[in-house]
């Protein structure tokens, strides 16, 4: 990640490595980092940087360079950080190995709707070209906009419910990497009955079209033209 203020950030599983200039340092524990593992880095409006830890949530103050964690009551606590992103209205969301939270006006809400959103570990947050909200979780991909979020299923085309990373291409489709491999989506059914999931219908790409390892990651990549 290449940060304005902060210069070049690396999350490694020893820390948080910046390189600004000619100055080389890291962010560990014993600077008062959560966790040496970083599993994600998020840049705020105000050019702060939300660092994601296997044990927490903490922000790197841009005019101080202090650290903060978040421990209190309604905070994310020791939980795993998976994902952190933009949000509407100056908001941010923080996925975690349980649940999801919002950060907004200076304070934390956990987004509880019930079962099983409360629950879920979050892997990925994008924001579409309609301004929806996909997760990839646990249990498969979430959308939401309005603050309703509503929970998909892809079956039959993927056994595994998994979903690791949502990114959408230039002609406005949407991608999912799970670990059977990348699904174009190609078209949305909402449940037709009370409490039915909703469906979407995908094309799996296997190494049948020529790709080395179905697989994938929390990483994915968007080229200069959108493929």
């Amino acid at each position: 990640l290449e940060h304005r203020d902060h210069g070049l950030l690396i999350g490694t599983l020893e820390g948080l490595f910046q390189v600004k200039g000619d100055q080389k340092s890291v962010f560990t524990k014993a600077d008062g980092l959560s966790a040496n593992k970083i599993n994600c880095l998020h840049p705020d409006r105000d050019g702060n940087l939300w660092i994601g830890t296997s044990n927490g949530l903490n922000r790197l103050d841009a005019q101080t360079g202090s650290i903060t964690k978040f421990t209190g009551e309604d905070e994310p606590g020791d939980r795993e950080i998976e994902s952190i992103a933009e949000g509407d209205a100056k908001s941010i969301f923080i996925g975690t190995e349980n649940g999801l939270y919002q950060y907004k006006n200076r304070k934390f809400e956990r987004i509880s709707v019930g079962k099983p959103f409360e629950t879920l570990r979050y892997y990925c947050i994008y924001k579409d070209k309609n301004d929806r909200y996909w997760f990839g979780t646990s249990a498969g991909p979430v959308s939401m906009k309005g603050g309703k979020p509503v929970l998909y299923t892809t079956a039959p085309q993927l056994n595994e419910k998994l979903i690791v990373n949502v990114l959408e291409d230039s002609d406005g489709g949407l991608w999912l990497g799970s670990p059977e491999g990348p699904a174009r989506v190609l078209d949305i059914k909402p449940g037709t009955a009370t409490g039915s999931a909703s469906l979407l219908n995908i094309r799996l790409y296997t190494k049948t079209d020529g790709i080395n390892s179905t697989g994938c990651t929390e990483a994915g990549i968007i080229s200069e033209d959108g493929t």
